[in-house]
């Protein structure tokens, strides 16, 4: 499978990212409770989740003012 392909299945576009979370903030108050309420996932489930999705400092590449 190519990495495009890869891309299409696994992937989304910032905006489109951007308005799904503002969505769950509006309805819900956050995306933790939209998950917590409407997937039934646990305290650990969310932990864990988080964990994956979350660092501290921000990778080297990412240089000083750029974000691209």
């Amino acid at each position: 499978m190519t990495r495009k392909k890869v891309d299409c299945l696994v992937g989304a576009r910032e905006k489109n990212m951007l308005d799904m979370l503002a969505v769950l903030k509006r309805e819900f108050g956050s995306a933790e409770v939209f998950v917590r309420e409407k997937c039934g996932l646990e305290e650990w489930d969310v932990q864990a989740v988080r964990s994956a999705l979350v660092v501290d400092v921000a990778p080297c590449h990412y240089a000083a003012g750029v974000v691209r």
